[in-house]
């Protein structure tokens, strides 16, 4: 298998079309990322074939070149044909060239066929691209699944290959609405109805190869709700689709991006897929509008994230350094060995890069969203690692997950939600507690002395307590009949964790945490002597963000009796389960 091979296919080289008589094609797998799509390039002998151009000069100079290589070219029609009309798909639809070919033919769905021939960029995305690119307005010359020309006609007769296309038909029962095309040599391309991700979106069937389009992708984060996209549809879709899977003896399918994939993996995809997509009735509109929206709040949600990835980072080390410092060099060396530290600190760096550039961008793209929750999935991931939790307290873990889990939710379009909190102080009087170095098993650590593993693990949880806390007493006061709060117990806990660290850290050695019912409102005081500008403005207005849904807010107050506090200010909710 060569270095470029994924999955039995081989990038950028001719090879046989499984389940075909005769007939080659060629994938063009470019770069992961959704500037540009993938092209596939078929030569059936009798007619050429380009799926998707993309969006690309550069790769249409090679699919140009690629064509031009081909043997016996001269009077072969070229057809390229759009799994959809979304700018990273079809830009080069007009670039495509073969000068001793014969007839040149666009394929695209009726209604991505008018979206293109209007230039309308809300369908095609192009408002989407901060580049501002121009839309391809090749007119079509095959309109897929017209309503207006649905009868079966000849498109060109051309010495030996008489192109035919045929009437829309469904196939088989759960099958999509097909169309097929006779390409030479007893060879079929077969087009697919398969809407949902895009009204115009098809997939395309080359003997046992299924070219996919963005299909598997469609309900991912940043695309679920673009303009034209349908959970309906998509849902019919992913069915359909593996209907023809099975009925049609598919292989390989090959996606708009990224590498071919195995017909049994894409089956677990789609199936994925479909779970995902059912919870997403009611998402909101992915427009210019909204991704100015998600600019400001994301951008105090990894402002929050980098603060919780440097504190990650720190302790991590720090614990390091201290195992060696305290001659248990072969600890530290197992320690850092266990949960690659290196590795960590580079998935962060690597989110931390993408913070900067986001924050630099003049117009924040869908693509750039996009990278965003790819990195923010690649962090939750290395999070679970059973060593990690091990060394870190749960709470900063989940803070951290739960700030990527937010962004991930906000960029599909739904709603931060949460189950709500029962006992306020129960909550509060769990996380104070956690936050007393006394309140360490000690002699459990004394009696793991004979487990090296068990004692590792305690020297460690010593060594990455909270440094902020260590010299620190915090004293809570949980009034009488307080009762519940909507903001889940999660995020309330993550928020008085915020205030708690900002109190500490503008040196407070004694910090209060009240809980009262005044009214029909709880009042939540955590202060201590002096606490000044201890949080951040952008972090003061991303607590905001998160109380306003609840009807709540955070303040600054100057107690009667003294000293400064913050003020987690929200409404009672009686009578909420236990």
């Amino acid at each position: 298998m060569s270095s470029t091979q994924k999955h039995g296919l081989d990038n950028r080289v001719w090879q046989p079309v499984p389940g075909w008589a005769g007939g080659e094609f060629f994938p063009i797998i470019t770069k992961p990322g959704f500037a540009c799509s993938n092209s596939y390039l078929i030569d059936t002998q009798y007619a050429l074939i380009v799926i998707d151009p993309g969006a690309d000069p550069a790769q249409t100079d090679l699919i140009n070149r690629t064509l031009a290589e081909r043997p016996a070219t001269a009077g072969r029609p070229v057809l390229v044909v759009l799994t959809h009309c979304h700018q990273d798909h079809s830009q080069e639809a007009g670039a495509i060239t073969l000068t001793a070919g014969g007839p040149n033919l666009l394929f695209a769905e009726a209604s991505g066929a008018d979206a293109l021939q209007n230039g309308d960029r809300e369908r095609t995305q192009a408002e989407m691209f901060p580049e501002h690119p121009a839309v391809s307005t090749r007119r079509a010359d095959v309109r897929l699944f017209d309503a207006a020309g649905d009868g079966e006609r000849v498109l060109c007769d051309v010495g030996s290959l008489e192109l035919r296309i045929g009437a829309p038909c469904y196939s088989g029962p759960q099958l999509p609405l097909c169309q097929s095309i006779a390409v030479g040599g007893g060879n079929y391309l077969h087009f697919y109805r398969t809407p949902g991700h895009s009204p115009c979106s098809i997939c395309i069937q080359a003997g046992h190869l299924l070219f996919v389009g963005d299909l598997p992708f469609a309900a991912d984060p940043g695309l679920a709700g673009i303009n034209g996209w349908s959970q309906a549809d998509l849902l019919r879709s992913l069915s359909s689709v593996k209907h023809v899977m099975h009925q049609q003896n598919i292989r390989v399918c090959c996606p708009g991006h990224g590498y071919a994939i195995p017909a049994e993996a894409m089956h677990k995809m789609l199936t994925a897929m479909k779970e995902a997509a059912s919870s997403l009735e009611q998402v909101d509109v992915m427009d210019l509008s909204r991704v100015a929206m998600l600019r400001e709040f994301v951008d105090e949600l990894l402002e929050e994230a980098e603060y919780l990835f440097a504190v990650i980072s720190g302790r991590l080390y720090a614990v390091s350094f201290h195992l060696t410092s305290l001659e248990e060099s072969a600890e530290a060396q197992r320690f850092s060995g266990a949960l690659d530290i290196n590795g960590i600190d580079r998935v962060l760096s690597g989110f931390r890069a993408f913070h900067a550039e986001f924050r630099a961008a003049e117009q924040l793209g869908l693509s750039l969203v996009i990278k965003g929750v790819q990195t923010a999935r690649a962090i939750e991931r290395m999070f679970e690692a059973p060593k990690l939790q091990a060394v870190l307290e749960a709470s900063l873990l989940r803070r951290a997950t739960r700030l990527l889990s937010d962004y991930v939710t906000l960029v599909l379009g739904l709603r931060l939600a949460g189950e709500p909190t029962p006992d306020v102080n129960l909550v509060l009087g769990e996380l104070v507690h956690g936050l007393d170095i006394r309140n360490l098993d000690g002699e459990a650590f004394i009696d793991s002395a004979d487990d090296p593993e068990a004692y590792l693990m305690g020297l460690v949880a010593r060594l990455a307590f909270p440094p902020a806390f260590r010299d620190v007493r915090i004293e809570f006061d949980g009034g009488a009949g307080v009762g519940g709060v909507s903001l889940g117990a999660d995020r309330l806990g993550d928020l008085a964790m915020t205030l708690l660290e900002s109190v500490a850290g503008a040196g407070n050695p004694h910090i209060t945490v009240r809980s009262r019912r005044e009214g029909d409102r709880i009042r939540i005081d955590i202060g201590g002597a002096m606490i000044g500008q201890a949080l951040s403005a952008r972090r003061f207005d991303l607590s905001n963000r998160i109380l306003a849904p609840h009807d709540g807010r955070l303040e600054f107050s100057n107690p009667a009796d003294g000293g400064e506090c913050f003020v987690i200010d929200l409404p009672a909710v009686d009578h909420l389960p236990y």
